[in-house]
């Protein structure tokens, strides 16, 4: 059967239109997603202004302000002053800082956040596309493949707040390098170098998935090595050649950031997340078959089994495929065995599943005893922080690539060739049936995935101090005490820093740090006196008694708040009028400094002299 005209190359103007409407049409979903929120806002954010939406806004804003600063972008003394983070070593997404700095300094930190979250689903989606057209899929097939990849449960999952595990456009790319090298088609050192730039890239945008990408090469090399079969001893010498192609590279640009994460300053040791937490961020066997409430479609009661796997944590839960989808794939794979790509896919995809169970089988939230392979994974160097259900955006790449290939060869046998396109009426009917047939099916496989989309958002309420001249009030560089105390999840002070230029220094802040025995800390280290700290955190939960720590008396707040500004050099206080009872802490800052604090909007600023 020969190719339909669609797969065969288009011309180079037409290829271009054609790559112009997919643009349009994932950029359009993308900024439809998070509707009715333009995608330069400087007034709203996803969910709320908090969390992770503003600790990612935080890093992504860090580069422009330390490239337009002249200060280096790996280490900052503006969050948890004065011990200070190691950027590099966090969600830093420098790469994506750089590519977003003219947004940054022209519109604002906020604006460049929500443009690059809908950036990552757009271009993701994009990525997939062109990886398809450029394997000859047609151009129908490869819309749906970008569609299943760009916008799959991982990505709507991630797509909560998690920019730079969002923004994924390289991985097809990545594979698409690899099976070029792997296939002869490109020669060992054009696909190595090929993969080396483009897993150096993704080192500067999550440096999890560039060791989640060097996984799923293992497993695709060793899986195209089997489906090879004979002439495997010159397979791997290629193969061989490729990898030292991508490795030198590697060694020679990476060395020094990687050796800066591990070994820095105010670097940390390794696991981050705590084994608890990385045992629980895995899927359950019936994940990929149950929605979860991300997930328009589905009846209630699965849709709240589906939720309460991975500990309820919906942003990671991003295995689903659906029954109709996954029947989709077996068949496709039944039909199409011998493709060889087919074959190498399906061996990725179920290896990829099999990872995202994490260290033992759990089946109905019930463990199964039963250790899988990425027990192994996590007991490696450099690996061991690895999520197990991040796989996911694996399992979500090859399955979109295996219905695309379905699609495109049931629609050329559909079609038919071109030399019988005179073919009689009952032909033509035939075919129109099977086009309608097509369909059908397309709708009852892809209509599960269809997301509970748009997000919702939150107004930022920064104050128009933080925006405006007024605040050149607080001396440039000036140590900030800051109610809510920054860190988790009340970190509305980092988005106040961000939007005010970066003219203060926070005390505490969303950040991992270093601390004692290099161990890695999320919250801040307690500064003396301690009492002040609580007071902050106790006013803003609502517990204690009228804000204050059961038995502190007002006086004795004041003076731990005078002690507090001088052992750590408070140049301003900041105190937003929200949380369960932010006015004891305005009387007792009141108190301390013998003044009332100049309100403006939703914030109370008292500014310090030395001395």
């Amino acid at each position: 059967m020969s190719a339909s005209r669609d797969s065969s190359p288009p011309s180079r103007g037409r290829g271009v239109l054609l790559g112009l409407v997919a643009a349009v049409v994932f950029g359009t979903l993308a900024c439809l997603a998070y509707f009715p929120v333009s995608p330069l806002s400087e007034t709203h954010l996803l969910s709320c202004a908090c969390e992770d939406s503003v600790d990612q806004l935080w890093f992504l804003a860090w580069t422009a302000h330390a490239i337009s600063a002249h200060v280096s972008p790996l280490t900052s003394t503006y969050l948890d002053y004065p011990q200070g983070i190691n950027v590099l070593a966090n969600v830093s997404m420098m790469g994506l800082g750089l590519l977003l700095t003219p947004v940054t300094l022209t519109v604002g930190p906020v604006a460049a956040f929500n443009l690059a979250m809908r950036l990552a689903f757009a271009t993701s989606a994009l990525s997939m596309f062109s990886v398809l057209r450029w394997w000859r899929i047609s151009w129908a097939a490869s819309m749906i493949g970008g569609l299943v990849y760009g916008f799959s449960p991982y990505m709507i999952g991630q797509g909560t707040g998690h920019l730079h595990l969002t923004f994924v456009p390289i991985p097809p790319l990545f594979i698409y390098a690899l099976e070029r090298g792997l296939t002869g088609k490109w020669t060992p050192r054009r696909a190595g170098l090929t993969m080396a730039g483009l897993s150096i890239v993704q080192f500067f945008i999550a440096i999890e998935v560039v060791t989640s990408l060097m996984v799923m090469l293992a497993i695709v090399v060793l899986g195209a090595g089997v489906v090879l079969g004979r002439g495997a001893s010159r397979y791997f010498h290629r193969v061989g050649v490729m990898l030292a192609w991508l490795a030198v590279p590697l060694a020679v640009v990476l060395a020094a950031p990687a050796l800066y994460v591990t070994a820095g300053p105010r670097s940390y040791k390794s696991p981050v997340q705590p084994i608890a937490v990385l045992s629980a961020l895995r899927a359950d066997l019936l994940s990929i078959v149950v929605p979860t409430n991300l997930e328009r479609f589905g009846l209630a009661t699965w849709k709240t089994l589906g939720s309460a796997f991975a500990s309820g944590n919906g942003s990671e839960n991003g295995e689903y495929l659906g029954v109709p989808y996954l029947g989709a794939l077996v068949a496709v794979v039944a039909w199409q065995w011998r493709d060889r790509r087919v074959r190498v896919a399906a061996v990725a995809l179920a290896a990829a599943f099999v990872l995202t169970l994490g260290p033992s089988l759990v089946v109905d939230g019930h463990s199964a005893l039963i250790r899988l392979p990425f027990d192994v994974i996590a007991h490696l160097p450099i690996l061991q922080d690895q999520i197990a259900l991040r796989y996911s955006l694996y399992l979500q790449l090859f399955a979109a690539l295996l219905l695309a290939v379905g699609v495109d060869r049931a629609w050329r046998r559909i079609r038919g060739s071109d030399e019988s396109r005179g073919a009689s009426p009952s032909t033509r009917a035939v075919r129109l049936a099977g086009l309608g047939t097509l369909v059908l099916c397309l709708l009852v496989v892809t209509a599960p995935l269809v997301p509970a989309i748009p997000y919702s958002s939150g107004a930022t309420d920064v104050s128009t101090f933080f925006t405006s001249a007024k605040v050149q009030a607080i001396p440039q560089g000036a140590v900030a005490l800051a109610y809510p105390y920054p860190e988790f999840p009340a970190d509305q002070a980092m988005l106040w820093q961000a939007e005010s230029g970066w003219r203060f220094k926070l005390l505490g802040g969303y950040a991992y740090r270093s601390g004692p025995n290099r161990a890695p800390f999320l919250y801040p280290a307690i500064l003396q006196p301690a009492l002040v700290q609580q007071i902050l955190t106790d006013a803003y939960a609502g517990v204690g008694n009228r804000g204050l720590p059961v038995g502190v008396s007002m006086a004795e707040a004041a003076t731990s708040v005078r002690q507090f500004i001088r052992a750590n050099h408070v140049g301003v206080i900041l105190i937003g009028l929200t949380g369960r009872d932010p006015q004891t802490v305005v009387r007792v800052v009141a108190r301390a400094l013998h003044r009332t604090g100049r309100r403006t909007g939703n914030v109370d600023v008292w500014t310090i002299t030395a001395g």
